[in-house]
């Protein structure tokens, strides 16, 4: 799965998108910490995501990237058993 996140430059559409893109439940609060509720608990991640523009996301939202890759880093060492391989580009 490709998720685009070029052109996005606040939090909340980062985060809309991410819900859209990822079918997030609807509980989920847009923030971080809902985000990990959801992505460790309650859907179920397709093997491979490759999130396109997330350089450019670095430079406008340099928190939220970094906490978005910060969440699918500790998915990998917390729970294994969801095999999911992200690449950031």
């Amino acid at each position: 799965m490709k998720i685009n996140l070029q052109g996005i430059s606040t939090k909340e559409a980062l985060h809309k998108h991410l819900a859209h893109s990822l079918d997030l439940p609807d509980w989920c609060g847009h923030n971080w910490d809902s985000f990990w509720d959801a992505i460790t608990d309650q859907i179920t991640l397709p093997h491979r995501v490759v999130f396109v523009g997330f350089k450019q996301l670095s430079k406008v939202l340099p928190d939220d990237a970094a906490k978005l890759q910060h969440s699918f880093e500790q998915l990998a060492v917390e729970y294994p058993e969801i095999e999911c391989d992200v690449t950031y580009r």
